[in-house]
């Protein structure tokens, strides 16, 4: 893979609509790559530097947490930003994510505004 220089977003998210949302609100600035599955998103930073993976907790068939300590074991992605998008709250499952390596955490108490603003807060 050729590693791209554009300005971009990896959202692994099963919600079409949430990927249409932040594609909105960062996309003139940022490509924002949208995909449910964990395999194409690990593909996809192949191809892309990500400056922000956005994640869903939530996303059936995936162990969310070890995706994110994936993304951190890996010296490329030290600073990249990770944003877990949750639809309820959960403290425990918080702190793990957080533990994990995670910068933001929004649940749907947030909203979109919530998951736009953390993220744009992170591309900065």
């Amino acid at each position: 893979f050729v590693e791209s220089q554009e300005r971009a977003i990896v959202l692994l998210c099963e919600d079409p609509g949430t990927v249409e949302l932040v594609r909105r609100a960062v996309g003139r600035i940022h490509r924002v790559h949208g995909t449910d599955d964990p395999i194409e998103a690990a593909l996809m930073v192949g191809d892309v530097r990500p400056d922000c993976f956005v994640i869903d907790m939530k996303l059936g068939g995936i162990d969310a947490i070890g995706f994110v300590q994936r993304i951190r074991s890996n010296g490329r992605f030290a600073r990249t930003q990770i944003v877990a998008w949750r639809g309820e709250t959960n403290d425990s499952h918080e702190a793990m994510a957080l533990d994990a390596g995670v910068n933001h955490y929004v649940t749907s108490v947030e909203g979109i505004e919530g998951l736009t603003a953390r993220i744009r807060e992170g591309i900065a």
